[in-house]
């Protein structure tokens, strides 16, 4: 009884809705769209970089280069501050709901995703898990536009044994760092993930789906934006137009 009304309490409570139909097949019904946008009412982008920003503003530095891992710790958030301005602009915000378009276009069968595998039985698992239980036609716009916008994307995996992934839900690249350690016990590199907010808060490899683009190793281990490219010049546009504000206004008398 008591496993039972903490089921339930838990179906209700995060309005995600989990079927199973047929056999090793789930559904997912995302009512509050948790899985594209997380948790709106606790995750404004605003608050999460004032917030941080705030509290690391006294640990970094200059934005000439990257010199470690733990200096691209401190300097993300500038970095994802530099980013925010650059998606007001209307030229390169379009242009990264070209590259999420570009992404998500349709094969010949209406699928966005093709799954290519000789193992029948595992074609219909990853198809059930993409498109029923991570609902990609949905989400997978969102998420390529965040992942070519700050260079990361984090998704956490809501794991049950012996059933698989019932639901995901995505983490803000704000909240959440990397962090690679060597182990001498297994002459391995053990892979946590922190919760910036609460840094008890420790994930495992397995729980995060850590998606980066990784085309520059100074970036590492975060992934490079598609902006980044850009904001030296857009840094340039910005002082060029606060010059000729200033200028014009100090001539109108």
């Amino acid at each position: 009884m008591a496993s039972l009304r903490k089921r339930l309490q838990n179906l209700f409570s995060t309005n995600v809705i989990v079927r199973a139909y047929g056999k090793d097949k789930l559904r997912v019904v995302d009512t509050n769209r948790l899985q594209s946008a997380g948790n709106l009412t606790q995750s404004k982008i605003a608050d999460r970089y004032t917030r941080l920003h705030g509290a690391n503003r006294h640990m970094a530095g200059g934005m000439g280069g990257y010199d470690s891992n733990y200096y691209m710790h401190q300097n993300r958030m500038q970095l994802y501050a530099d980013y925010e301005m650059m998606d007001k602009d209307p030229i390169i915000s379009s242009a990264l709901d070209i590259y999420s378009d570009e992404s998500t276009l349709e094969d010949q069968f209406g699928d966005i995703l093709t799954i290519k595998t000789q193992n029948t039985q595992v074609q219909k698992i990853l198809y059930n898990l993409f498109y029923d239980v991570l609902n990609i036609e949905f989400n997978l716009w969102t998420w390529i536009r965040n992942i070519t916008k700050y260079g990361d994307f984090f998704l956490k995996l809501d794991i049950v044994e012996e059933i698989g992934i019932l639901n995901v839900r995505p983490f803000s690249s704000y909240e959440v760092e990397r962090w690679e350690e060597y182990n001498e016990l297994t002459g391995e590199y053990d892979i946590k993930f922190k919760h910036v907010a609460n840094q008890q808060q420790k994930y495992d490899v397995f729980e995060i789906a850590h998606f980066r683009m990784l085309s520059d190793s100074n970036f590492l281990p975060y992934g490079r934006s598609m902006l980044e490219g850009a904001r030296k010049e857009f840094q340039k546009l910005m002082m060029l137009e606060d010059a000729m504000l200033i200028h014009r206004i100090m001539r109108a008398p």
